[in-house]
Order: C-alpha cells, then structure tokens, then sequence
C-alpha cells in the first residue's frame, strides 16, 4: 500500500498502526477500507510537506528579519555619525 510518497514522509505512529490494523482484516474488509485508507495517508503526507514548508519558511522570515533589524540599526548609526559630522563643520 506505501507508495514512493508516503516512504518520503514518515507517517504518525497512530496511522501506521491504523494502517497495519487495515492489513490484518480479512481481504473483502480490506478492500472496503483500502481507498479511504489511501485518502487519509496521502492527506496526511501533503499536511507533513504543508508543515515542513511553513516552518521553513518561518525560520527563513525570522532570520531576514533579524538581518533586516541589523542592517536598519546600522544605517541609524551611520547617520548619526553623518549628522554629528557635518554639526561639527557647521552645517
């Protein structure tokens, strides 16, 4: 039943269970749980990618972020110095 997709993810250890259970039913048992078994599988898989993907995308948003704070604190210091440079000059 585990296709190339779902070896990728590894599934929740409640939903290999489940998947095991399907397995050991008698084969007309099987054959009526097999295709909402497989929806559920494949929807768990894409929620996994799904998950995997914001928080990736939170940790990338974080760090642009701090860069982004830093590159702000440095051009205030910049101006500063600009600022007090040309006071002194008389500006």
């Amino acid at each position: 039943m585990q296709n190339t997709t779902t070896s990728a993810v590894k599934l929740s250890q409640e939903l290999q269970a489940f998947t095991q259970a399907v397995h050991n039913l008698p084969k007309e048992y099987q054959a009526v749980l097999e295709d909402a078994l497989q929806r559920v599988t494949a929807t768990h898989v894409r929620r996994t990618k799904l998950m995997k993907a914001v928080d990736e995308a939170v940790t990338e948003l974080r760090t642009n972020v701090k860069f982004l704070q830093f590159d702000l604190e440095a051009t205030r210091q910049e101006r500063d110095e600009f600022k007090a440079a040309l006071e002194s000059r008389g500006f």
